[in-house]
């Protein structure tokens, strides 16, 4: 019987050793990519949670930056272990804050009056979110067939269509313009353009787009017996290279 209680004890107590050397691992995942390990030490439902990795780091996060949180059982030598964070850097779509644009292309005149050209633009704004972008900026246009240059003030707005490395986008650029080295006036500007947009980083990307420019200038006319002003659309298509920064 004295045989029986000391097996039966000592089956005890390996259950009991056993489970004393495991402990809990929680896993983290947010939703800009990151994997954070360790024990989650305070948790606020649908506000936040505070975890503590191996090394002793703690971090703070909203809920709604969670993606789900698992858990694991490891062994006692598993909390040596120091906690890798796989990745602690915002992901190439997350380009919220001040951007800026510049880009230079071709212009291919169409219509009546429209003029071929060349043209450089600058714009700057914030991107409320990985997929819209609000600023203003202004250009420079030369417009060869009338050896005249229009200077674009202009407010724009552009949409990424999807998140990514690659992502097409569609810009819209509104505005006025002014023709320089000429007593004639400049007028309406507007340019709508849709295009690619191939991320290097967070902070740099490259974009090729295709569009059309029109742009309103006043014409002086005259015959033998009379004359007036009046106002054509000197654009055409466009065809540009640009860098977002």
């Amino acid at each position: 019987m004295k045989k029986v209680f000391f097996v039966f004890a000592l089956l005890i107590a390996c259950v009991t050793t056993a489970f004393s050397q495991q402990t809990v691992r929680e896993t983290v995942y947010l939703k800009n990519g990151s994997i954070i390990k360790g024990i989650v030490i305070e948790q606020v439902p649908d506000e936040s949670l505070k975890i503590q990795t191996a090394d002793g780091s703690i971090f703070v996060y909203k809920m709604d930056e969670v993606e789900k949180i698992t858990k694991e059982i490891l062994p006692t030598t598993a909390r040596r272990e120091r906690t890798v964070r796989v990745s602690t850097k915002k992901p190439v779509s997350d380009i919220r804050g001040y951007r800026g644009f510049v880009d230079m292309g071709y212009i291919a005149g169409l219509g009546d009056y429209g003029s071929d050209g060349i043209e450089i633009n600058t714009s700057h704004g914030y991107q409320f979110n990985e997929h819209f972008f609000v600023g203003g900026g202004m250009g420079i246009h030369f417009h060869g067939d009338y050896d005249v240059a229009t200077v674009p003030v202009f407010v724009e707005g552009r949409a990424n269509i999807i998140k990514g490395r690659i992502a097409p986008f569609a810009s819209v650029r509104i505005g006025v313009s002014a023709i320089v080295d000429d007593d004639e006036p400049g007028g309406f500007y507007f340019s709508p353009t849709v295009g690619a947009r191939f991320a290097l980083r967070r902070n740099l990307a490259l974009y090729l787009s295709t569009g059309y420019n029109l742009q309103m200038a006043e014409f002086y006319f005259y015959t033998g017996s009379s004359s007036w002003y009046d106002t054509k659309n000197i654009g055409g298509l466009t065809f540009k290279f640009g860098i977002e920064f």
